[in-house]
């Protein structure tokens, strides 16, 4: 119908792990629980020798129906169990199965990295999920690795927790950025603006397309 839908995200909280007092952005400092400061992907990161738990705070609502943006830098060791990276409450995690799949819950569904595995080397792995309400994208290394569709509604008053006290992430965590991303806004695009789809393809009664820029 010729419409385009644009969201907006906000970030509220970084967490850059340099020492206890500069651990974070925005006025939020994380509480670090058995984490020992080390070399990080860019100057200092957490080392966590999978116990560890930094408490970020409340996780903002504004609305019940926001999107919310999540990345970070994790350096990952040989360790097979399952590994939580961070959670809001009981209502979203992430976290590093025992085969190395990746996998982001977010109430009652979830999405994973499908085929794609962790390496069990050292490395350093870019983590991403992006929920905008509608449909949840789950990136690797900026490679968009799996999308579902859901929704549901947010709880006031839960924390933002990275790792866990029990079966907790195993690693160096580095520059852990929360964001949240609002409802969406109609602009009716002028009769001279169009997309067009690729040739020979077609679409399977969709009314809608997500359309996804990346950074550059």
């Amino acid at each position: 119908e010729n419409t385009m839908y644009a969201v907006s995200k906000e970030t509220v909280g970084e967490w850059h792990f340099e020492d206890n007092v500069t651990t974070g952005a925005f006025g939020h400092i994380g509480r670090v629980t058995n984490g020992v400061y080390v070399t990080g992907r860019v100057g200092m990161g957490l080392q966590m020798p999978g116990s560890t738990t930094v408490d970020c705070g409340e996780f903002p609502v504004y609305s019940d129906d926001q999107g919310v943006a999540i990345d970070f830098w994790f350096y990952r060791v040989d360790v097979a169990r399952r590994q939580t990276l961070c959670a809001v409450g009981s209502q979203m995690e992430i976290s590093i199965e025992a085969n190395g799949q990746v996998q982001a819950k977010l109430g009652e569904f979830s999405v994973t990295s499908g085929t794609t595995y962790l390496r069990s080397s050292d490395r350093w792995y870019r983590i991403g999920l992006v929920f905008n309400g509608r449909e949840a994208q789950l990136f690797v290394n900026d490679a968009l690795l799996g999308t579902k569709t859901g929704s549901g509604a947010w709880k006031r008053g839960q924390p933002i927790v990275i790792g866990a006290a029990k079966s907790g992430c195993q690693g160096i965590m580095d520059e852990f950025r929360v964001s949240l991303i609002f409802g969406r806004e109609k602009f009716q695009l002028p009769s001279e603006a169009k997309f067009e789809l690729p040739n020979g393809y077609v679409p399977a009664g969709q009314k809608e397309f997500v359309i996804h820029f990346d950074r550059e």
